[in-house]
């Protein structure tokens, strides 16, 4: 787990950017929209207590995919299974214990099966949160038309 500042930029691979905001914000900005914040509010019911959720920004070259958990376990670990691959992301969360992180991992085309983009479908086929004990905190299984 990685613990960042509120407004710290953070490399989320593949040339994209994103950070956490103080106010419970989870902001992207992909390198093919480097002047467009895309930030999805955390805390106020887009991701539900005990949930996880996704993003998935991608171009010619791979994929991102990035998400909220938000719960009273402690988040300690994501998997992105995509493509027959299961991705390890890198989670991030904010000083003391604000009840959400989030998570990212990129891939490179052809690394983990389809790269996919926000308007063709994630790529993912299972989003997983674990405690640091291994216990399965969330997840989300994305039906076979989201892919």
């Amino acid at each position: 787990m990685h613990t960042v500042a509120p407004g710290e930029r953070i490399d989320a691979g593949l040339g994209n950017t994103m950070w956490l905001t103080a106010d419970g914000q989870h902001v992207v900005v992909t390198r093919d929209m480097p002047d467009q914040e895309q930030a999805k509010r955390v805390l106020d019911g887009n991701v539900p207590t005990g949930t996880v959720n996704l993003r998935t920004f991608g171009d010619t070259d791979g994929a991102l995919f990035t998400g909220a958990y938000r719960g009273p376990g402690r988040l300690a670990r994501v998997t992105v299974e995509t493509g027959g691959k299961t991705l390890e992301a890198q989670v991030v969360t904010l000083p003391g214990r604000p009840g959400w992180a989030v998570y990212h991992v990129a891939t490179a085309v052809g690394s983990a099966g389809s790269a996919g983009s926000a308007g063709s479908g994630s790529g993912a086929e299972r989003v997983t949160a674990y405690a640091a004990d291994g216990t399965v905190l969330a997840r989300l299984d994305l039906p076979q038309s989201w892919r």
